[in-house]
C-alpha cells in the first residue's frame, strides 16, 4: 500500500495511474475520481480531461463530458474525432447550435474529416432540415469512401421522413454509383411508385430481377 502521508510520493502520478486502472475495468465513476484527485495533486498533463470525457459520456454526464473537453482544447482542436464527441454531447443535451456550431469548425480545421457530414446529416433529419441534410448527405457521398450500406441508410432516413424528392436524388446518384445493386434498385423502384411513376418504377423492378438471378 502507498502512503500518502509520505511527502515523497507524487500524488499526482499515483492518482492518475489509479484513475487509469479503473478506466480500464471500466469503472467510470470511480476513474474520474481519481483523475480529478491528480488534477487537485498538481497534475498538469491536459490528455487526463480526455480520460475524464470518456468516463463522462459513458456515464451520459454530457455537460461534464464537454467541461471536460474544453478543459483540453488545445489538444481537442487537434483530433477532430473529439471535437465530434462535443457536438454529440451538445446534441444529446438537445443544445442544436452548438452541436452544429461544433460540426462547422470540423469542417474549417478538418475539411478532410468527412465523418462530420455523415454525423450532421443525422442531425438535420432529426430536426428536419432536409435540404441541409441532402446537402451533406452530397458531400459526404462525392468525398468519402463510402459504402453501399451508408448509402441506402441516407436513403432510407430520407424516404422515413417523406421526403421522398430528396431521396429520389440520393437514389438516381446512387443507382449510378452501384448500378450492380439489386437492393438499392428496388429502394428506388419504390421511392419512384412512391411517386406514382409506375413505368419508371416497373422497369427498375425488371432490372432488380436480372440483377438477382
Amino acid at each position: 500500500n502507498v502512503n500518502l502521508d509520505d511527502e515523497n510520493v507524487d500524488k499526482a502520478q499515483y492518482y492518475t495511474l489509479e484513475g487509469l486502472v479503473n478506466l480500464k475495468l471500466s469503472n467510470c465513476k470511480a476513474s474520474n475520481r481519481n483523475f480529478h484527485l491528480a488534477i487537485e495533486n498538481g497534475q498538469e498533463d491536459k490528455s487526463v480531461y480526455l480520460y475524464i470525457a470518456q468516463n463522462s459520456f459513458k456515464l451520459k454526464d454530457y455537460q461534464d463530458t464537454i467541461t471536460a473537453l474544453e478543459n483540453a482544447d488545445e489538444i481537442v482542436k487537434q483530433k477532430p474525432k473529439l471535437m465530434a464527441l462535443k457536438a454529440e454531447s451538445f446534441y444529446r443535451l438537445k443544445k442544436y447550435n452548438e452541436s452544429l456550431k461544433t460540426l462547422e469548425k470540423i469542417n474549417k480545421l478538418h475539411p478532410t474529416y468527412y465523418d462530420a457530414y455523415k454525423q450532421r446529416f443525422s442531425y438535420y433529419v432529426k430536426l428536419k432540415l432536409y435540404q441541409s441534410a441532402l446537402k451533406d448527405a452530397n458531400t459526404y457521398l462525392a468525398h468519402a469512401k463510402a459504402n453501399e450500406k451508408v448509402t441506402i441508410s441516407f436513403i432510407g432516413a430520407l424516404k422515413k421522413t417523406k421526403e421522398t424528392n430528396k431521396a429520389i436524388v440520393l437514389a438516381e446518384n446512387a443507382h449510378l454509383s452501384y448500378p450492380n445493386s439489386a437492393t438499392i434498385t428496388v429502394l428506388l423502384a419504390n421511392l419512384y411508385i412512391d411517386k406514382e411513376m409506375i413505368e419508371s418504377a416497373a422497369t427498375l423492378f425488371d432490372e432488380a430481377s436480372l440483377l438477382d438471378s
